[in-house]
């Protein structure tokens, strides 16, 4: 038997309902994904770039390789790990160590080549702990009928505004001898996942703006098509 979701067309991926009736969902969605856009521009573009000028050429190359190698292995084992211990406190535990090893290897970088281990695979580290567990996260504080649009538009903006100004930032900050206050400004974005999980467990309904409809959030309606 075949069966499939009936909605109004009008409910379905409506960017005014995801904006105005589901806001704060959204604002849960920034908090969450911040993070990730913020280390992702800084440590997948500022921190190569920064490695190729302090060590000898090709070991920044080799780093990555060796990083990228390592965790495509590890992977498995983290995901497992996350549902082992939930998504949530996944999240927030990774965040909170990566606050820590991320500023110092950040601010401790030389050319040799166990500290550009240590500094890329810190912050690649979290982008593959953040990333492991986010699509689910995401997925669950979204009703179905805007879930596709709720999840992809404050992930694809928040990334690429975050991703994009970082670099700009960082050899602004570099300049002008002020590189502590923009690793405190990324880690502050990696901590924003903590009220985001404070808001997601808490669950409340973001009102309903007068002419959206608005259907359960667990509930799908179903029809039979055939047998």
């Amino acid at each position: 038997m075949f069966r499939r979701e009936v909605r109004d067309r009008q409910d379905r991926d409506s960017l005014r309902q995801v904006l105005v009736a589901h806001r704060r969902t959204v604002l849960v969605a920034v908090l969450f994904v911040a993070g990730t856009g913020a280390v992702g521009g800084t440590w997948t573009a500022v921190v190569p770039t920064l490695g190729s000028r302090l060590s000898e050429p090709g070991t920044m190359f080799w780093v990555v390789v060796a990083v990228t190698a390592f965790f495509m292995v590890l992977n498995v084992p983290l995901g497992l790990l996350a549902d082992r211990f939930g998504a949530t406190r996944f999240l927030t535990a990774t965040s909170l160590v990566f606050t820590v090893t991320g500023s110092i290897s950040y601010l401790t970088m030389s050319g040799t080549f166990a500290s550009l281990v240590f500094t890329y695979g810190s912050g690649i580290m979290y982008l593959v702990c953040a990333t492991t567990v986010l699509p689910k996260l995401l997925t669950e504080i979204f009703p179905a009928e805007v879930r596709a649009l709720g999840v992809g538009l404050p992930n694809a903006v928040t990334s690429a505004v975050l991703g994009g100004i970082a670099p700009a930032a960082a050899a602004f900050a570099a300049a002008n001898n002020a590189s502590g206050w923009f690793i405190a400004a990324v880690m502050s974005a990696v901590l924003l996942s903590l009220p985001a999980a404070a808001l997601a467990r808490s669950g409340a309904a973001a009102p309903v703006v007068p002419g959206l409809s608005r259907s359960p959030q667990p509930e799908r309606v179903l029809a039979r098509t055939g047998d």
